[in-house]
């Protein structure tokens, strides 16, 4: 009796994903110990044939989000960037203000100060990811997207960019069905 391998899901969104899945032989490696099922996020009929010699091919779902949570996403990643203090943010922040006018660069400013100020409460941040929760199943596309997952009946997820929209939502789906990651 043979036992299958597990059912690895890899989404992919950026073509750097292709480059180091395919080009290093990394997928051929990954094949040797379970069956790849690649989601791909846009349409490309040579990739995906190419694709197809070595693992099961699907399009990726894109994620959708509400004007309720993408506000409540933008005060977490807020609360965020403060709590890391990274060097890199205000390097960040002048990179995006180069081609805004001088109104535009100070209504942002005042803007992310309101916002700074906002999340400056923890009781506030509790309360944002509770919001967070809730209304990712509320206020996007998460519901479809679980069918669509769960479809595909796999054991695990792989993501290179897990920070990216859709495999964000792929990621928190599978994370919260228990696949290990």
């Amino acid at each position: 009796m043979t036992m299958s391998k597990p059912r690895l899901l890899i989404p992919i969104s950026l073509q750097f994903s292709v480059r180091y899945l395919l080009r290093t032989g990394l997928l051929d490696q990954i094949s040797s110990f379970c069956e790849p099922v690649v989601l791909l996020g846009w349409q490309d009929p040579e990739l995906e044939k190419e694709l197809r010699e070595k693992a099961e091919v699907h399009s990726m779902a894109k994620s959708t989000w509400g004007t309720d949570y993408e506000r409540t996403r933008s005060l977490l990643n807020v609360w965020h960037q403060k709590k890391l203090a990274s060097p890199s943010t205000p390097i960040r922040e002048r990179r995006a203000n180069l081609d805004r006018p001088f109104r535009a660069r100070v209504r942002r400013r005042l803007r992310n100060a309101v916002r700074g100020a906002i999340v400056s409460f923890p009781a506030t941040v509790r309360s944002l990811h509770l919001k967070e929760a809730e209304l990712m199943w509320t206020d996007t596309n998460a519901p479809e997207v679980e069918k669509k997952l769960t479809a595909l009946r796999a054991d695990a997820i792989f993501s290179l960019t897990p920070f990216l929209q859709d495999e964000e939502l792929a990621m928190r789906i599978c994370s919260r069905a228990g696949l290990p990651s």
